[in-house]
């Protein structure tokens, strides 16, 4: 678990989580997922709430019918599928491990069980990190909007 906390340490989704808190995490059993070359981490249509951190490797996200464009690449410290943990609605992505993947795996009703100080900060995390994709989103809109980009 030593390792894991280690991992955590360097994520930026964790950073302000004091060291009891990313040992408390670090903890948690089945959260911690493995995946290899070419495996699904998530597939479009899929229903499930839960959101992914990669700890470490990369991994693409693409569309069906579209598998040869990669939409996104996705590496350690990445944060997705915050939108299905928030709201039960199906995957609109596949992502798909490039190499080796180890990511942890926060499905709705384990933050349910995290310690009311744990749950607040995990939660403020979560709007930081809906905001950036907000503000990323805009600023993609503008650019084709007004400058063709």
């Amino acid at each position: 678990m030593e390792k894991v906390r280690e991992f955590l340490d360097s994520i930026r989704f964790f950073k302000s989580f004091s060291d009891d808190e990313k040992r408390r995490l670090s903890n948690i059993k089945n959260i911690y997922l493995r995946f290899l070359p070419g495996e699904p981490i998530i597939l479009e249509g899929q229903i499930e709430q839960a959101l992914y951190v990669v700890l470490k490797g990369n991994a693409v996200v693409n569309k069906k019918g579209l598998e040869g464009l990669i939409i996104s690449c996705l590496g350690p410290g990445s944060v997705f599928g915050e939108i299905s943990l928030i709201q039960e609605q199906p995957r609109t992505t596949n992502v798909i491990a490039e190499g080796e993947v180890v990511v942890m795996k926060m499905e709705k009703a384990t933050v349910e069980t995290l310690d009311d100080a744990l749950q607040k900060k995990f939660n403020e995390q979560l709007i930081r990190v809906l905001v950036e994709r907000l503000e990323e989103m805009n600023q993609k809109y503008i650019n084709a909007m007004f400058f063709n980009l």
